[in-house]
């Protein structure tokens, strides 16, 4: 196999023709960084003439959350003295490239090419927007290189884990407005970012089960719904998710430290260190506290979806601490929805111990079970399981059979 960094944007790849949108997401159209050029990894077959001739299928791995800004699939960079210490970022399109199948991992919006744009952490059209240019570019490279005697085709299979659940589901939205044809695989992902992420989350990091060492995904996410990307519902309303001002550990930090950090290097430490310890009360001071109240006060009174609850919401407004937008933008990222609206075949992996990312985001109200694959252990533990099931859809040929068993897109 053939390994290479690719780069494109919306911008590039409507050069060569319109990028179709059926169902109008904006992924490329007016959204937040269609313009940017953004990264990848990808991995085509090869033999002694160069990349194999005839039609292939494609995946698209969307990677786990990294907290520093260079650590992507692209920039990988393997020691042949100690090929095990492949970062698992990189390693999963590599062992799904040695299937036969064109293998694409997006290093996504603020990282690698495009690390001076926001970092759209569980923000939904970044996921598309970072993705869809290079899998056109990666089709395009391969019929143009072989002179169309190799073509990608419209079928796709879509996996990821953790942050990489939620970018698969997302990207998985964009690709079915695309036209494509294709299978999803997702695991452990937050998708119900308006709900459980927010009220089963809160539990957690209360009771201090969450685990300490990960505490910099709440920078993360916060800063991305803090009037950094354009056009999201509560940009510019004074109802950002991040604080103004906290004090951790004895030290004051402001909401332009923490998009200063996170845009820049980044790293886990540096985002760290904007977070109280141990875990508990104080480990939501960097976030909007008129928001940390309105979610306090809704899992007291046993209300898990208090953002679609419009009495609290108003009465939230009435006391002088407006959430209505901020709940606007968690509702327009919340996966739910999308996924049961879902008529193509899908699994999502999960474990009902995860103390990361609350196993209510795929069984609240029985949403999702029919398509569940439960596994045991920690957030980690489970996200070996996983991401194996994933691989062995591929390594099994099952992929074949699914995308063969009828009529074929493939153009």
């Amino acid at each position: 196999m053939q390994v290479r960094k690719i780069c494109s944007s919306c911008q590039e790849e409507e050069k060569f023709g319109p990028i179709i949108d059926k169902d109008d997401l904006g992924y490329c159209k007016g959204a937040y960084g269609r313009e940017a050029m953004v990264s990848g990894l990808m991995v085509v077959p090869i033999n002694s003439r160069g990349i194999k001739f005839g039609a292939m299928t494609s995946n698209i791995w969307s990677h786990v959350t990294s907290a520093a800004t260079c650590n992507i699939p692209s920039a990988f960079n393997v020691n042949k003295a100690t090929p095990t210490n492949v970062d698992i970022n990189a390693l999963v399109p590599l062992l799904l490239g040695t299937t036969g199948s064109a293998s694409i991992a997006p290093d996504n919006m603020g990282y690698g090419y495009s690390y001076n744009y926001f970092k759209g952490y569980l923000h939904k059209t970044q996921y598309q927007t970072s993705s869809m240019p290079l899998w056109l570019k990666a089709r395009r490279l391969v019929a143009e290189e072989t002179s169309c005697r190799s073509e990608i085709g419209k079928e796709v299979v879509i996996n990821g884990y953790s942050e990489g659940g939620y970018g698969a589901v997302s990207i998985a939205e964009s690709m079915e407005s695309y036209g494509a044809r294709f299978k999803l695989t997702a695991g452990g992902g937050p998708y119900k970012i308006s709900s459980a992420v927010i009220t089963e989350g809160y539990k957690d990091v209360t009771s201090g089960n969450y685990p300490e060492y990960l505490r910099f995904y709440f920078p993360l996410v916060a800063q991305a719904y803090s009037s950094t990307y354009r056009g999201i519902e509560n940009f510019g309303s004074g109802q950002d998710l991040l604080s103004e001002s906290w004090v951790t550990n004895g030290k004051r930090y402001t909401r332009r430290d923490a998009i200063g950090i996170t845009t820049d290097l980044g790293g886990a430490n540096r985002l760290n260190e904007l977070v109280s310890t141990p875990m508990g009360d104080n480990s939501l001071s960097n976030w909007n506290q008129d928001f940390v109240k309105f979610i306090d006060e809704a899992v007291n009174d046993g209300v898990m979806k208090p953002c679609e609850n419009q009495a609290r919401i108003n009465q939230a407004s009435r006391e002088g601490r407006p959430v209505n937008r901020l709940c606007e933008a968690l509702l327009a990222n919340d996966l739910s929805d999308y996924i049961n609206s879902i008529t193509y075949p899908y699994n999502l992996c999960h474990s009902r111990d995860d103390e990361v990312v609350p196993v209510e985001n795929v069984q609240e109200e029985n949403d999702f079970t029919s398509a569940l694959i439960q596994v045991p252990g920690d957030h980690n533990e489970a996200g070996l399981m996983c991401i194996q099931e994933a691989v062995t859809f591929f390594v099994s040929l099952k992929w074949f059979v699914y995308f063969m068993s009828t009529e074929s897109l493939l153009t």
